[in-house]
């Protein structure tokens, strides 16, 4: 028997599971109905590509929130300097 990837039997089993685009009956339809939902709840867990953009946004998100909070505590101590100064 030959074995198929994920996706081929997950188009396969879309195809005979459902109707095609144009409505046409699955059993009658020449094209084969991709379904990204079923395909994808046949596997399990994260890919590592996944994870790593996962990681990078997560970075980009904590530099920007670090760089807010560090801008403010610079523009808050060089107003009081600023406030002192004209006293």
């Amino acid at each position: 028997m030959k074995s198929h990837s994920r996706f081929a039997v997950a188009a396969i089993q879309a195809r005979s599971a459902s109707e095609c685009i144009s409505g046409i009956p699955a059993g009658k339809c020449t094209r084969l109905r991709f379904d990204p939902v079923s395909a994808r709840a046949s596997r399990r867990g994260l890919s590592l590509i996944e994870v790593l953009i996962s990681l990078a946004l997560s970075g980009l998100l904590l530099a920007s929130v670090y760089s807010a909070i560090s801008m403010y505590f610079h523009y808050s101590s060089a107003g009081q300097d600023e406030v002192e100064k004209n006293q």
